[in-house]
């Protein structure tokens, strides 16, 4: 029966790099291998974050039977910072100091916790799990980047949230960070008091399917748009991003630019 595999190739220079963002304060959490979920068996994300001057890694991991008892007994796992009881783990490794050396140890630690856990869950259950994982350089270095983009968001208090105008050095961050909206280029902001110098105003996925059926022969009557988006649509018509008309005294709005278009098609299958 295949089994799930997670493949830590995590070296010295990494857990260097982790405890160095944990250091300087500039991250709020890493998260260090994504939610897995089969059913019968729920693994919340593994985390690492600061706590005091210390730091904290952990994760929960919950089961739809109550086995949370025989899997932490039949899998020979060292209760090393966990909490069980029959239908969950909890896994909370806290640390005074922040020491690459016990870093290594606590994620390597929680990442074979989740294998063996999920893996023997499976293996009671007769069920398939073939899922792999890849935990290495690279994905550390992506995961300490986007939470230094959240924290410095936090930081500027822009809420990542429909209709909102947020500060950026490019669209492609935002949208790894909103998975549910699309950021909009609206101005370069030389007054900005921050990195990001660009505005971007982030549209709801919704909204931005809805701005797609505005082709060249189709008149979308105002009615078919929240207040918030016939707001976005009026200084887009001032921008001539679209066209507007007016039918029987109503508004319509029609022929989305190309290059507006070819944007959005684009940042929706980002986000997907």
């Amino acid at each position: 029966m295949a089994s799930m595999k997670i493949d830590n190739k995590l070296n010295k220079s990494d857990f260097l790099k982790i405890k160095e963002a944990l250091d300087d304060d500039s991250i709020n959490t890493i998260e260090l291998l994504k939610e897995i979920n089969h059913g019968f068996v729920e693994v919340a994300p593994l985390t690492i974050a600061p706590s005091g001057k210390g730091y904290v890694v952990q994760t929960r991991i919950v089961f739809d039977d109550p086995i949370g008892n025989t899997v932490c007994l039949n899998t020979n796992i060292k209760e090393i910072g966990i909490k069980k009881s029959t239908s969950r783990i909890n896994l909370e490794l806290r640390k005074p100091i922040v020491d690459d050396e016990e870093i290594e140890k606590d994620i390597t630690y929680g990442l074979s916790l989740i294998e063996k856990v999920v893996n023997y869950s499976c293996e009671i259950r007769s069920e398939e799990c073939s899922d792999n994982f890849i935990v290495d350089s690279k994905f550390v270095e992506r995961q300490i980047e986007k939470s230094k983009r959240e924290k410095d968001v936090e930081l500027r208090n822009e809420k990542l949230e429909p209709f909102a105008v947020v500060h950026a050095d490019s669209g492609f961050e935002l949208r790894v960070q909103s998975l549910n909206l699309v950021p909009v280029y609206e101005e370069y902001d030389r007054f900005s008091l921050y990195g990001g110098k660009k505005a971007f105003i982030l549209l709801p996925r919704s909204f931005a399917m809805k701005l797609l059926t505005c082709e060249q022969n189709s008149l979308i009557p105002e009615e078919q748009f929240s207040e918030n988006e016939r707001k976005v649509l009026n200084d887009y018509v001032k921008k001539k991003y679209i066209r507007s008309a007016k039918v029987a005294g109503k508004t319509c709005y029609f022929a989305l630019d190309e290059n507006t278009r070819t944007y959005l098609i684009k940042a929706l299958r980002t986000n997907t």
